[in-house]
């Protein structure tokens, strides 16, 4: 659901240039670029294999000025790709009238600079999690061998993956529980 959100933001508002990075450039970047960069500088990639030739595509396509990753990926010549595609830039449900008079809902594209690194972050998060039920186990699987050295490598490991997980929460605005 993670790499369905990303590919959604980066064909919806890839093009879309405002996006500012650290302090020290302070120069502006595309929301695609910035999504780009993020997921290539961690050395990750997408499990679906429609969504990962969508991210290369996009990589190879959007150094070109006149490119439109809407109209790009909507009619595209792989079914499955334009089928995405068409599904997710499609609105899939309206604020009614009354609702909308109420309150004023703020849209995604008007709130893009919390958004998206959100979803990043949301992505990277789920990645980590994959990474540590795996890494349980292995643990639990080294334990029962009595391979203590093994456990005590693969505990190495988790502590630093904890660590991570523990900035991710804080960048995610979540509750951070600690073991005691």
């Amino acid at each position: 659901n993670e790499e369905r959100n990303i590919i959604q933001a980066l064909i919806k508002y890839g093009h879309i240039t405002h996006y500012h990075t650290d302090p020290p450039e302070n120069a502006e970047v595309s929301v695609g670029t910035y999504i780009i960069e993020e997921i290539l500088s961690d050395g990750i990639g997408f499990h679906v294999p429609v969504h990962q030739q969508i991210l290369s595509e996009y990589q190879q396509m959007s150094a070109q000025k006149d490119f439109h990753p809407e109209k790009h990926f909507l009619f595209h010549a792989n079914r499955e790709i334009s089928t995405l595609t068409a599904d997710l830039i499609t609105e899939k449900y309206a604020l009614s009238k009354i609702h909308n008079k109420m309150k004023k809902i703020e849209s995604e594209s008007n709130r893009l600079l919390e958004y998206i690194p959100r979803l990043v972050f949301e992505f990277k998060n789920s990645l980590l999690l994959d990474e540590i039920k795996t890494l349980l186990l292995q643990l639990k699987a080294a334990s029962e061998a009595k391979n203590y050295e093994l456990a005590n490598q693969i505990m190495q490991v988790m502590a630093e993956k904890d660590a991570i997980k523990k900035q991710l929460a804080k960048n995610l605005g979540e509750r951070i529980i600690t073991r005691l």
